[in-house]
């Protein structure tokens, strides 16, 4: 077997819960809701897991949403891990669809309209596997953790060819496995909890 056939994994977690989750309010990458102290909890529960299954990060890699830094805190407290912020890892932007009830987005999203003033599927996906595919070599040689979104989540798990990729809760974790290659290919998604 050559180098280039070995496969790697890194792991995902989505945000703990915000303000805006609990009120089901939506809350893309441009705007910015607080996690609530059940968010939090998540994602010392997911430490907890990460913990149990020896996945011990030295290396962290998240968005510059609020949310998804305050759950990289949390982990690099608890693993004494770096963390790198990265603004192509955000999540959608939602513009005039932030705010509304998830109620009245989910239906705007799933039939792939774009919000004014907001950032289309396309250009998200785009955007968020070139963040990848930055980071491609620390995720290859590093024990790194992706904090995401639920979006973020939704395109890996649609990459995977993955059922039920819009409801990821918060706080869930992913195992990905990615090729030991030049560029970010993804190969499974492995879900932990």
């Amino acid at each position: 077997m050559n180098g280039n056939s070995i496969v790697r994994s890194f792991i995902f977690i989505r945000h703990g819960e915000t303000i805006a989750n609990a009120m089901q309010i939506a809350s893309g990458g441009d705007s910015e809701s607080s996690l609530t102290e059940h968010g939090r909890e998540q994602i010392y529960a997911a430490a907890g897991i990460l913990k149990r299954i020896r996945e011990i990060p030295d290396s962290i890699v998240c968005s510059m949403n609020g949310r998804s830094i305050e759950s990289a805190e949390i982990l690099s407290e608890m693993f004494g891990a770096n963390i790198t912020r990265d603004p192509l890892l955000n999540e959608r932007k939602l513009g005039e669809w932030n705010k509304l009830h998830i109620k009245e987005v989910n239906p705007m999203m799933l039939a792939g309209e774009t919000p004014r003033n907001g950032e289309s599927r396309v250009e998200f996906k785009e955007r968020f596997f070139r963040g990848l595919n930055q980071h491609h070599q620390l995720l290859l040689n590093h024990r790194t953790i992706v904090v995401g979104s639920r979006g973020t989540a939704r395109l890996l798990l649609e990459k995977a060819d993955k059922e039920n990729a819009a409801f990821f809760p918060n706080g869930n974790l992913l195992r990905v496995s990615i090729a030991n290659s030049n560029q970010f290919k993804l190969i499974d998604i492995e879900y932990l909890n």
